[in-house]
């Protein structure tokens, strides 16, 4: 599936970080760590699932302005993910944005 640098970096955020057993861990990878602290500066300040982002703009704008708006956000927060997932996350936009044209 292509999603094994992921799960290397989650193994390694919940070994180093959270304090799960490193022989319980599958494909546990200690190389995977700076990339697990760097999941977790971005978990806390977007939230579990984006919980804490700011919406406020799916108020603010309507229309086409709103898609633009939302495009642009959408871009800058796979940009964001670049440095930690550098092959994975520009394929995930492509896959994102050709998924909602239809």
């Amino acid at each position: 599936m292509g999603l094994m640098s992921e799960w290397k970096t989650f193994a390694s955020l919940t070994v180093d970080t959270l304090g799960m057993p490193q022989d319980t861990m599958p494909f546990y990878d200690r190389g995977f760590a700076l990339k697990g602290e760097k999941v977790l500066k971005r978990v806390f300040k977007v939230g579990n699932f984006g919980h804490n982002k700011d919406l406020t703009y799916r108020s603010r704008y309507s229309g086409l302005t709103y898609k633009f708006v939302a495009a642009w956000r959408r871009l800058k927060d796979f940009a964001s993910l670049i440095p930690v997932f550098p092959m994975d996350a520009p394929r995930f936009y492509m896959t994102y944005v050709l998924g909602k044209v239809k």
